[in-house]
């Protein structure tokens, strides 16, 4: 402080009996403010001689006075060496002396002397400072922060100027009392997630007389409060929010007495998935499939589901299904039958498990037989008689009962029979149709319901035998001059399937020109027949059944040859040569007039042969060659058409 008082020092100087001691100014070192002469020892203490004057330069010099054999004289001046005076005291700002309740986070200010560059702080426990909790060197701030680590304590604090320039005098030493710590956060942590939406802050006691201080809010800045509570003397305070999967903030503060500590950090934390909303089974419902499948609603940003199920309602020994993917599951093995089920779910993600959904319950079925296999008739069996069609199924354990339908229609949609209740597994059809094609199917039933259908069986019952016989149409019975190629024709029969026509020259059909069992339509072609002749013919029906009944015997007498035939080859000059033949036989014609001549064969049968070149046109002689090289052995059958006439005869080929 001020006057500024001091000592200088210097060596000793062999042989001195005393020293000579000037102090002048810096700046005019001719301005002796000291002049101490005679000082017997090496150090003088300047004492109420410089002016109050911070940071102001001087000079200072020492001589010695020697005494001995050989001399006695003063020597030289020393050299100029320069002091200075200290810097100012730096007067204190914040925090104010005896200050109390002081934030444990409190800056420390002063206001500086003029030119410093730097400062040193000290922070003590003691009013004389001979501890030290804190020391800053060279700090170029008039600021500065210091942990404080005891909450309501007593700190000292000074500040002096110092910097490669100078060292101050210490500012006057200052004391405060720190306020409260905050209180420690017990729960919920922060960024904690998966939390309750109904929480019980918790933090750590600060004493009975501890009062507190809780702010929430859903906002990071704490822009919309949702609960500012204050003077609570419980260290715990429980708030329900409303929001699943939402972050929420809060803080904390402490008051004992007249000292309150700062907030808190801010707090976050985020609330737990929602809990599912259940959908399928419903609560409550009866007569649930064995094999269910369970649904609940999604619930947002959830990564799985765990799903438990259980016969007790306290899940003791529940079934858990956990890591579902989906909101739904189908359970692949089935369920006790007509068992009530208690069943919930939760919802997780990488930040935690929701709440548990509300239990539901439900009751199963009986579990459904399954479906019978169809053993007889074979499927597309054919000819069944239509009063005793047995229709067999296989028996189906669990099954008690049976469901029967029989129809004609692929699509079962009008069914002749459908009966229900069957205990036995075979079942007797009686007054069916005749050649009609039916489908059954049948499937088995018990408490829990029905099972799928069999797949369907079709049959077909057996045709009725023909009862009517055929009605002969042409030629007409007793008909004369009939062609020696001739159609015999009848009316179609119910329920033939085809027709058996016999030709005769007797009426007892004993000796039988033509006899054709397996004809499939009402007529049949008959060629080469004798001329001037009578032939008997006769025809019944026939099906899968059975053969019908003859028709009434019927005669026609084919044309003369000489009336007609002979009257023409004679007008035409035909003659073929060879006959038999075999290999090419040739039929001359003799055209009077400019004419077409067109030939045609027939085999016994009426099948019309191909002929190479059988058609010839002009006047006169003309040929055509007819090659039956590859023709079997036996009669043909060849027809000449010539304008409006027509020729006929037999060519027989033998090999």
């Amino acid at each position: 402080g001020f006057p500024y008082n001091f000592e200088v020092k210097w060596h000793p100087t062999t042989d001195a009996i005393s020293y000579d001691v000037q102090l002048a100014d810096d700046a005019t070192p001719a301005n002796i403010l000291l002049e101490q002469l005679g000082v017997l020892d090496t150090t003088l203490a300047i004492n109420n001689v410089l002016p109050d004057e911070f940071n102001k330069s001087y000079r200072w010099r020492v001589r010695a006075l020697i005494d001995n054999d050989s001399v006695s004289c003063s020597l030289d001046w020393s050299d100029w060496f320069t002091i200075k005076t200290p810097y100012g005291k730096p007067l204190l700002s914040e925090p104010l002396n005896n200050a109390t309740c002081v934030s444990l986070e409190v800056p420390f200010t002063w206001q500086p002397p003029d030119d410093v560059l730097a400062y040193d702080i000290h922070l003590s426990s003691k009013a004389d400072f001979s501890d030290t909790l804190h020391f800053a060197e060279n700090w170029t701030d008039t600021l500065v922060v210091f942990p404080l680590d005891n909450e309501f304590s007593t700190y000292y604090w000074r500040v002096r100027a110092s910097d490669a320039n100078n060292v101050g005098v210490w500012s006057d030493g200052r004391q405060f009392r720190t306020t409260y710590k905050t209180p420690a956060v017990v729960y919920p942590l922060d960024k904690a997630t998966g939390v309750p939406l109904t929480v019980n802050y918790v933090w750590k006691d600060k004493g009975e007389d501890a009062l507190y201080h809780i702010q929430i809010s859903d906002t990071d800045d704490f822009s919309n409060i949702l609960a500012d509570v204050d003077g609570l003397n419980e260290r715990t305070f429980e708030y329900q929010h409303t929001l699943h999967n939402k972050y929420y903030y809060w803080r904390i503060k402490v008051k004992i007495g007249d000292c309150e500590s700062a907030w808190s950090q801010d707090y976050v934390f985020k609330t737990y998935l929602a809990a599912p909303q259940l959908l399928q089974p419903a609560n409550l419902a009866t007569e649930v499939s064995n094999t269910p499948t369970f649904k609940w609603a999604a619930v947002p940003t959830t990564q799985y589901y765990e799903l438990q199920l259980d016969t007790i309602a306290n899940f003791t020994s529940a079934i858990i299904r956990q890591n579902i993917p989906a909101s739904e599951i189908k359970l692949a093995n089935p369920l006790l039958e007509n068992q009530k089920y208690y069943w919930k779910v939760k919802a997780t993600n990488q930040e935690g498990s929701g709440a548990w959904s509300q239990v539901f319950s439900f009751t199963t079925t009986y579990i459904p037989p399954t479906a019978p296999i169809i053993i007889s008739p074979d499927n597309e069996e054919k000819k069944l008689l239509i009063d005793n069609v047995e229709l067999v199924w296989s028996k189906v354990d669990r099954a008690d009962s049976y469901h029967l339908q029989v129809t004609k229609l692929i699509s079962f949609s009008n069914l002749i029979l459908d009966t229900l209740n069957l205990i036995d597994t075979t079942y007797t059809l009686s007054g069916l149709d005749n050649y009609v094609t039916y489908q059954f199917r049948v499937r088995a039933i018990n408490q829990g319901g029905h099972s799928e259908w069999s797949e369907p069986f079709a049959f077909r019952t057996i045709n009725v035998v023909p009862t009517t016989p055929p009605d002969l149409t042409t030629p007409a019975h007793t008909a004369a001059n009939e062609q020696t190629n001739v159609r015999l024709s009848w009316l179609a029969t119910n329920h033939a399937e085809g027709y058996h026509l016999q030709v005769s020259k007797n009426e007892d059909f004993t000796n039988l020109l033509l006899e054709e069992k397996s004809l499939y339509v009402p007529y049949h072609n008959v060629y080469g027949l004798e001329y001037d002749t009578r032939y008997y013919w006769r025809v019944r029906a026939w099906n899968e059944a059975g053969i019908g009944p003859w028709s009434e015997e019927r005669y026609f007498k084919t044309i003369s040859l000489v009336s007609v035939q002979e009257e023409l080859m004679s007008k035409y000059g035909v003659t073929l040569y060879p006959n038999p033949v075999s290999n090419i036989a040739e039929l001359n014609i003799n055209l009077p007039t400019l004419s077409t001549a067109t030939l045609r064969l027939y085999n016994s049968n009426g099948v019309e042969l191909p002929l190479n070149n059988g058609k010839v046109s002009g006047i006169g002689s003309n040929s055509i060659k007819i090659d039956v090289s590859a023709m079997p052995a036996g009669v043909y059958i060849w027809k000449l058409s010539i304008d409006n006439d027509v020729l006929t005869g037999k060519l027989n080929v033998v090999k």
